[in-house]
């Protein structure tokens, strides 16, 4: 995550987010796959009930709800956002003690 996140800061400032990728998302919307994917991943560790059966079709649903989920969002707090999501992340898992 430590590069990632380096990179959001450093490369796209808050306005920058708000810029097309080639493939049309906006880097805002990367960033909201991202916090959406690692909130799923808490969801399912916490609850230990894990999705199986991803299709194409549903991973895209998946991601098109991120970023509705986020529009709304200004560049700060979605930024914002992938950082608590990703400490809830690193608080729920488990750390190995070798």
């Amino acid at each position: 995550m430590e590069p990632f996140r380096a990179a959001i800061s450093r490369s796209w400032s808050a306005s920058g987010l708000g810029e097309r990728t080639p493939s049309g998302w906006t880097y805002k919307d990367l960033v909201a796959h991202a916090a959406g994917w690692m909130d799923q991943t808490v969801r399912e560790m916490q609850s230990n009930e894990f999705s199986t059966g991803w299709t194409k079709e549903t991973i895209q649903e998946f991601n098109d709800r991120s970023v509705r989920t986020h529009e709304l969002l200004g560049p700060e707090a979605m930024i914002d956002e992938l950082d608590t999501v990703y400490r809830r992340l690193l608080e729920t898992v488990p750390v190995s003690a070798s």
